[in-house]
């Protein structure tokens, strides 16, 4: 696989790592075991079959070479590897420094083989000869409260919990993962709007590009050099929030978009949609663009404009965005606002 992507696109690694890693790595671990913890904290149950996996792991290296049968050494071998895959699956997210979204999704495609020596080990007491001599009642005590407790502690939060909550705790852990949802759907249902308004012509740049670039039939540029090659290979250290460090003005201004972060807002007076496009100070979309839209360049060549949206689901809502000022004349009917 890393060979095929020095041939066909020229680096041994998905653009991604170049747009989200830092090249500090003792930040990164630092930051990754952090991601870690919060990972066991969301999800016990990984604490447990973590320690079995890192047993079994250590196992296969201390008795692969002692004397044994074939099959006991087969068997030996099989679950050896998997236990040592299971755990080398967990160190990548740490040494890159994990991920900002919620619920660890880095480590979610580690799950079913951590599971598997925690399985197995609870199969073997099961089917152990001291076991099946105990009597029916207390095996199935045991069994039954094993798999109970295992399967209360298997998600958190759980479903019901983000569906509907029922304290602040509950609507805490919602939110966090209801805003993805949100950004996406918002960011679908502007890319319409924007392929409704200008057929595409214009090339629109934005910080959220998942659910803009699936609807937009235009050109769109990410920011945060995810689907952005050049931006996310630009020289210079990554500095600023977590994934979100990769925006370089240079190269902004040389792919100079022509509609910048566009956003739906509803029921909305004039001060408010400015407020919305213009980000304060040290908030999260000035420190994720280095304060470029607060810039007197960027407010020289940039003008903020507005119009109502032209779904019948969103009838109360606007769509705001930045256009350069040589493309204000392709939006016409659009209202222009004052900056101050």
């Amino acid at each position: 696989l890393t060979a095929f992507r020095l041939i066909y696109f020229g680096h041994p690694v998905p653009n991604t790592f170049y747009a989200k890693v830092s090249g500090d790595w003792f930040g990164n671990i630092w930051n990754g075991l952090g991601y870690l913890r919060d990972f066991a904290m969301t999800q016990p149950w990984v604490i447990a079959f973590g320690l079995i996996s890192l047993v079994y792991a250590i196992r296969f290296f201390m008795k692969v070479n002692g004397d044994m049968d074939n099959e006991e050494r087969a068997l030996k071998l099989s679950w050896g590897l998997i236990a040592v895959s299971a755990v080398v699956s967990m160190i990548p997210p740490v040494l890159t420094g994990g991920d900002h979204f919620h619920l660890a999704r880095f480590f979610q495609p580690a799950w079913p083989l951590v599971v598997i020596p925690g399985i197995h080990l609870f199969h073997k007491y099961c089917t152990s000869p001291k076991f099946i001599t105990e009597k029916p009642m207390r095996r199935i005590i045991t069994t039954t409260l094993v798999l109970v407790a295992m399967f209360w502690v298997a998600q958190q939060p759980k479903w019901e919990q983000i569906s509907r909550p029922q304290n602040r705790a509950e609507a805490r852990e919602r939110l966090k993962m209801a805003v993805e949802f949100t950004n996406a759907m918002h960011g679908r249902d502007i890319g319409a709007e924007l392929s409704t308004r200008v057929g595409g012509e214009l090339s629109v740049a934005a910080i959220r590009v998942g659910g803009l670039g699936l609807t937009y039939s235009g050109r769109v540029i990410d920011l945060m050099g995810l689907n952005n090659e050049q931006m996310a290979h630009a020289p210079g250290i990554l500095e600023g929030d977590k994934n979100h460090a990769a925006f370089k003005p240079e190269v902004f201004w040389n792919q100079n978009p022509d509609l910048v972060e566009p956003k739906f807002i509803y029921l909305a007076n004039e001060s408010r949609i400015i407020d919305r496009l213009l980000p304060s100070a040290d908030s999260f979309d000035d420190k994720a663009l280095k304060g470029i839209i607060r810039s007197d360049e960027f407010l020289s060549k940039y003008t903020p404009i507005v119009w109502p949206t032209t779904k019948n689901s969103h009838s109360d809502g606007f769509v705001a965005v930045w256009c350069r000022n040589d493309r204000l004349e392709l939006l016409d009917g659009a209202t222009v606002l004052p900056v101050k």
